[in-house]
């Protein structure tokens, strides 16, 4: 998935661990609608690095109701409801790049538009680790069942 424009992590580590699992969901200018929650995302992440965003429709940019807010229950609704993942055992994609961290990767993406894949490139850039050979680790598709 080394195509995918953005990635969307949510980390999380039981505390005095020092094992983390990562949930990486990918965004792609592909066509694929984009979910709600992303533009809000995008332009909280951009204001927070100092960035300025540009009126949107007749709304007074950077004001709360510009920006909305990031619905969490729909961010993760959306990964409750993502088909299949891989799953690996791998290290952080950050210096110093520590081992254990326990990834799971969406294997379908979602869509991300022009205009907010480019607040989040104004921030990071590309900021990709090159691709990692897998040294033996297992790569494992995994299918959850869905709660109904």
């Amino acid at each position: 998935h080394a195509d995918a424009e953005v990635q969307v992590r949510l980390a999380h580590r039981v505390k005095g661990a020092t094992q983390h699992t990562v949930l990486s969901l990918l965004l792609r200018m592909d066509g694929t609608p984009e979910p709600a929650w992303v533009s809000p995302l995008a332009k909280g992440v951009a204001l927070a690095h100092g960035k300025k965003i540009v009126q949107v429709g007749g709304v007074k940019p950077n004001t709360p109701t510009a920006l909305g807010s990031v619905d969490v229950k729909e961010l993760l609704n959306e990964v409750v409801h993502m088909p299949s993942w891989f799953r690996y055992d791998g290290s952080w994609t950050t210096p110093p790049c520590e081992e254990e961290v326990t990834w799971y990767v969406s294997r379908q993406s979602r869509g991300i538009s022009a205009p907010n894949l480019d607040l989040l490139s104004a921030v990071e850039g590309r900021n990709d680790r090159p691709t990692q050979a897998t040294n033996g680790r297992t790569v494992s598709l995994v299918v959850p069942r869905v709660p109904k």
